[in-house]
């Protein structure tokens, strides 16, 4: 099972600044083109260092904007508890006004997500079935207003479309790899729960042959007994494991 929320990073969008609407950019070039459209010559963050608050406090243009507008499409099978619960996950939301579906998406007392610049945003009472578009607007721009992915989060499954992805009902997880069973994005930890029969005391040790994730935590009958990290990717479990019925985790 899933330990955290699943998520769906989207990093192409459309964007309109200073007189040019673009669409269906990935939001590096985005973000590229929107500083040149502002008067930079590049992200002032990423290439170049800050003297005092050179950058921060450069004067801008009252007159400036900027919108960026982010698609995502949610199909008929997602249940509408899963609906109702999705959030989205911006960096610094306070610098725009923002708007899903053309619905005003409070920023207020929204939950810190990831770092302390990023936000979850709920989204639920304004996510439709389809194709949904979030619009973050700032005028006017702020130096801070770097164009970044969102990401969907919550509890979903994501099914290839011939353009991304479409945000279904979560599956069942099984064996095997993750990004396979509508999890591409998702980051975080995974619990597979086992049970066996022992009919007599004795020392055990647990292999995974065909381990691929960072490092997995061991958990017998709720107690942890070690972790697996390096090859060749096995445990000797300390002392006797008394025989009866045991929950491996």
């Amino acid at each position: 099972a899933r330990r955290h929320p699943n998520l769906l990073m989207i990093d192409y969008c459309d964007l309109e600044a200073e007189g040019v609407a673009r669409a269906d950019l990935n939001t590096i070039h985005a973000d590229a083109l929107n500083w040149r459209l502002q008067g930079y010559d590049h992200n002032p963050w990423r290439g170049a260092h800050q003297f005092k608050r050179t950058i921060i406090d450069r004067p801008v243009d009252p007159c400036s904007g900027v919108v960026v507008r982010y698609r995502f499409t949610v199909g008929d099978g997602l249940p509408a508890a899963c609906l109702e619960g999705l959030q989205v996950g911006v960096e610094r939301p306070w610098l725009y006004q923002v708007q899903l579906n053309g619905q005003r998406v409070s920023v207020e007392d929204a939950p810190r997500w990831f770092d302390e610049d990023m936000r979850a945003l709920p989204v639920g009472a304004h996510v439709r079935r389809g194709e949904n578009v979030l619009a973050l607007e700032a005028r006017p721009t702020h130096v801070l207003c770097e164009i970044m992915p969102v990401y969907l989060i919550g509890d979903f499954g994501l099914t290839p479309a011939e353009r991304g992805f479409i945000v279904d009902a979560p599956a069942r997880l099984a064996l095997g790899d993750w990004t396979a069973q509508g999890m591409p994005f998702y980051p975080d930890a995974v619990r597979y729960d086992f049970r066996f029969q022992l009919a007599q005391a004795g020392r055990l040790s647990l292999a995974l042959p065909e381990w691929q994730g960072s490092v997995a935590v061991v958990r017998l009958d709720g107690q942890e007994v070690g972790t697996i990290r390096v090859p060749p990717f096995e445990l000797a479990l300390q002392g006797s494991v008394a025989s009866g019925s045991h929950q491996l985790s």
